[in-house]
């Protein structure tokens, strides 16, 4: 076995930090990013050095955000990963009682107490209003999530010269805060899929996975039990060996997203 490290830039949410039963250490060998990784090295007969990027609630356009505006995940962390992972779109899809720039403008509201009263407001309404209008509202509007993902591709392809990139759809859920309803993430883990493909990014089918294991996961209904945890960390390492063996992968140039077509990092375009 080499003793040279494969290094692994791992982006993902809270399921990077969540189990069965809550939260946990970023580093317990049940989570499916750790059990990827020994997956990985065993399969590489090498050790894999792992560093994760993770933010409860990330979406597409955070993932934009974190390779585009973070100097040290592009200047240091991606020029020097020999893979790179993104796993962090399910939240794109969760529904929402009012759009995601009116939930996250609450903090910005300078008077404590109203900033308090207006956020205990949100979240006493929120599951109600999110059942009326039966989830029409998403986190993150579609579009955006199909015009950003092939540019966070465009850009991880750039800044790693063209290291191998795998990526996952999204996720199903039954999460009682976001009304036991989940409308958008069958029809957007079709979008990325066919989106993958055309810019050659092996792409491991959440909905495969999942599909018949919601009633497994936690009480919260987002987050997964460790046996599906397991068997997403492991397919996951089966799709990496796909991507580091494939000597004709894409160059990072990708049709329409060359970077005099790149919307600035602050405005995606919604």
């Amino acid at each position: 076995m080499s003793s040279d490290p494969f290094r692994v830039t791992f982006i993902g949410d809270s399921r990077t930090f969540h189990g069965s039963e809550g939260r946990l250490p970023i580093h317990d060998e049940r989570l499916y990013q750790n059990v990827f990784a020994h997956s990985l090295s065993k399969h590489l007969g090498r050790p894999v050095e792992l560093t994760l990027q993770a933010r409860a609630g990330w979406t597409t356009r955070d993932v934009w955000l974190l390779v585009t505006k973070d100097t040290w995940v592009n200047e240091q962390l991606l020029p020097n990963s020999d893979l790179v992972v993104t796993s962090a779109h399910t939240a794109d899809t969760l529904p929402v009682s009012v759009p995601t720039y009116l939930k996250d403008g609450i903090r910005y509201i300078a008077h404590p107490g109203r900033r308090q009263r207006v956020r205990k407001m949100y979240h006493r309404t929120h599951r109600g209003i999110v059942r009326l209008t039966r989830g029409r509202i998403r986190t993150t509007p579609e579009r955006v999530t199909q015009e950003l993902w092939p540019r966070i591709i465009n850009m991880i392809r750039l800044y790693s010269d063209n290291a191998p990139v795998i990526s996952t759809s999204v996720s199903p859920f039954n999460g009682y805060h976001h009304g036991n309803l989940d409308p958008h993430s069958k029809r957007t883990s079709e979008l990325l899929l066919d989106l993958a493909k055309t810019a050659g990014v092996p792409m491991l089918d959440l909905q495969k996975i999942c599909t018949d294991r919601v009633h497994l996961y936690p009480e919260d209904g987002l987050h997964w039990d460790y046996e599906t945890q397991r068997m997403i960390g492991e397919q996951l390492a089966e799709l990496a060996m796909v991507a580091i063996e494939d000597t004709n992968r894409p160059s990072w140039v990708l049709p329409g997203t060359l970077p005099g077509e790149l919307p600035s990092a602050d405005t995606p375009s919604a």
